[in-house]
């Protein structure tokens, strides 16, 4: 039980003579943070007994009850301008915009609109001056609205009202809007039009256990939640269970700094495109941040091959699986309407070739990928996620180093080999170009150097889940030169390769392989499918619209084939 203590104690004379009365009042301190906030009015609520906030948001007033109700208000044109309010729960506690409200998404905005009051719309200051601001004018729903006789801006928000604040800071005018549709505050002052975001980090993470990882869920969510994140993190999590026919959406509270759950949703298909776009899109607009991580979970093998039994994902009770073909379309949809990603990581099994990065290499900055299988537990969320914490800063390439730095932490003693790497978009591109140059390099007078450098290269086939269709790049393009094949694409390949951020765990893979069978018999004719068309990607099934986008951009379709053709008829 907390106790407080009266301060102060008053002793009234009656009036008339005799018997007495006493009142006893508290000293109420507390502090309002989104960053230091200095000149916000504190009040209790429905009195004129106001205080404003020092330089570190502290502030002290005296009370009739040890748990008053706040109000917060922002000083106005000719009156003043109500942010929130809230009941204190014990002396001295630090009130935060995420208080004010039930509503994350609320508090959220609101701490974006403190910000943008003093032109930081990134929320990179961690000193707000709101004695600077004057609040002129407020518009709601297009209709203008005397300041005394507002609603709270916590109301407006909660309400899905579009607003419009005209405002001066340091004797500079701007304007703040609301757009209730899609959560998003811009500020302009007149020439340049800036969105307001608050978080560092939204990282959302596509948990698919809807197969024979169930298990390894739990160990995962409790790596996650063994960290208490800061509100500018904000960490959301889709994820579907095998023996549960539905889904559950967790997402980190600003008030506890732990995954909590959000809802449990109906049996979702995590092989469907549409399942993914939604995910992202919700929870991109409802947490704006300033960079965004798309983590997807579940087993992985890239470019699909006939002898595969894994997908970038598959569901088992929908028996759907997630092609790249499919994956690509929903992160151009997402991109299409306004979405910006800037890492994409797979914590699967086998997306680190070069199809893969190539599908998705235009809708975001840096992505991580193993060339190997990874163990059946993953990423160490635990290590990864406090290395963000630690530099929330940081850009997304900077994120995937993190995360390839924590895996080699995780695994470096581990007894079977791994591989993780970060590539950037630019080196994806640097690598498709030179590919390009090698594939079109072949013909009937070099083709058995080719063969041969083949046959020497390591491929995927070292595991114990052997994959011989895949070869490593680099080692591919080190047998070349060997064999006497003089190309300066040899050379990029292996220099782009060796320079990648990588973590290369008792192997001699270099972290990036390329479709390429040994035998024409294990060749897919669906690998060179440039444009949809009914194809079996995956053993008997039939996919009527399946094709490949790394074979519309790439010439290494062809040239397996023409490869196939020249060693088939000599």
């Amino acid at each position: 039980m907390r106790k407080f203590l009266p301060l102060i104690l008053l002793l009234l004379p009656a009036c008339g003579g005799g018997g007495g009365s006493s009142q006893v009042t508290y000293q109420i301190s507390g502090k309002f943070s989104a960053s230091n906030v200095k000149g916000l009015e504190v009040c209790i609520a429905q009195t004129e007994n106001c205080v404003t906030t020092q330089d570190d948001g502290s502030f002290s007033l005296s009370s009739t009850t040890p748990t008053p109700t706040l109000e917060f208000f922002l000083k106005g044109e000719n009156s003043r301008l109500k942010l929130g309010s809230y009941r204190i729960s014990e002396n001295g506690e630090t009130i935060t915009p995420f208080k004010l409200s039930d509503e994350p998404a609320v508090g959220d905005a609101l701490a974006r609109i403190i910000h943008a009051l003093n032109n930081d719309p990134s929320s990179e200051s961690t000193n707000i001056d709101l004695s600077k601001v004057n609040v002129e004018e407020l518009t709601v729903d297009g209709s203008p609205v005397a300041l005394e006789e507002a609603p709270s801006l916590k109301e407006l928000l909660e309400n899905d009202k579009n607003f419009t604040l005209k405002f001066s800071y340091d004797s500079q005018e701007y304007e703040l809007s609301y757009d209730s549709s899609k959560g998003e505050l811009s500020l302009s002052d007149g020439s340049n039009n800036r969105i307001v975001t608050y978080k560092k980090w939204l990282v959302l993470i596509y948990i698919n256990g809807d197969n024979n990882l169930e298990d390894a869920i739990k160990y995962d969510f409790n790596e996650l939640n063994s960290v208490t994140y800061p509100p500018q993190v904000k960490v959301v999590t889709l994820i579907d269970y095998l023996t549960s026919h539905e889904g559950a959406i967790y997402a980190t509270s600003e008030l506890t700094g732990k995954l909590e759950l959000v809802r449990e949703t109906p049996e979702p298909d995590m092989g469907d495109p549409e399942t993914l776009k939604n995910f992202v899109e919700e929870f991109y607009h409802k947490f704006p941040a300033q960079k965004v991580a798309l983590i997807l979970w579940n087993h992985g093998d890239g470019w699909r091959s006939t002898q595969s039994s894994r997908a970038a994902s598959s569901d088992e009770w929908n028996g759907d699986i997630l092609y790249m073909y499919e994956l690509k379309g929903a992160l151009e949809d997402l991109q299409e309407n306004g979405v910006k990603i800037d890492l994409i990581g797979f914590d699967e099994c086998l997306m680190g070739g070069l199809e893969v990065l190539v599908d998705i290499k235009d809708y975001a900055e840096a992505f991580v990928v193993s060339e190997k299988t990874e163990p059946g537990w993953g990423w160490d969320y635990e290590l990864v996620m406090k290395k963000l914490l630690e530099n929330l800063d940081t850009d997304a390439y900077g994120f995937g180093k993190m995360i390839v730095d924590a895996y080699r932490e995780a695994y470096g003693n581990y007894i079977d080999s791994n591989t993780l790497a970060v590539f950037k978009k630019e080196e994806v591109e640097t690598l498709l170009s030179a590919v390009n140059e090698l594939a079109n390099a072949l013909d009937g007078n070099n083709y058995s150097l080719f063969q041969e450098a083949r046959s020497e290269a390591l491929d995927l086939e070292i595991d114990v889940y052997p994959m011989p269709d895949y070869v490593d790049l680099y080692s591919l393009a080190e047998k070349l030169s060997e064999k006497g094949l003089s190309l300066p694409a040899l050379d990029t390949i292996k220099t782009t390769i060796a320079n990648a951020y990588s973590a290369l765990i008792n192997t001699n893979l270099k972290g990036l392989y390329i479709y390429f069978p040994e035998t024409e018999n294990n060749y897919s004719t669906c690998y060179s499918y440039q444009s949809p068309a009914p194809c079996s990607p995956y053993g008997g099934e039939t996919v009527n619209d399946y094709y490949n986008p790394f074979a519309a951009v790439s010439s290494w379709d062809e040239m397996l084939e023409t490869y196939f053709s020249l060693v088939g008829s000599n």
